[in-house]
């Protein structure tokens, strides 16, 4: 499972969303919506999911955090087509978009 997250372009990175708003993540395959979840719905907040992670490691400009991903996760095949968006969570809120197909 771990060799499978660290290929050569897996961790696309969007727009930057600051901690005070809530995350919107959606992630569809060939249209039909997967997963879909709020940073406000985590168990620990960003905010001190960020505070606790500085105590220990220490965290300096630039550190991406990875918090994990909502319920839906299931296999792809060749040719499926993804497409994952965050919002910042407002209107206004920028919009990071990623579509792939699965080769």
């Amino acid at each position: 499972w771990t060799s499978c997250k660290g290929r050569p372009g897996f961790a696309a990175l969007g727009a930057f969303v600051p901690p005070s708003l809530p995350a919107v993540f959606q992630l569809s395959v060939n249209g039909e919506i997967r997963q879909r979840g709020n940073s406000a719905e985590m168990i620990f907040s960003v905010e001190k999911l960020l505070e606790h992670i500085d105590a220990v490691y220490g965290l300096a400009p630039g550190d991406v955090v990875y918090t994990g991903t909502p319920a839906g996760v299931s296999p792809l095949k060749s040719g499926d087509r993804v497409k994952a968006e965050l919002s910042g969570g407002g209107p206004l809120a920028p919009v990071s978009r990623l579509t792939v197909t699965v080769v």
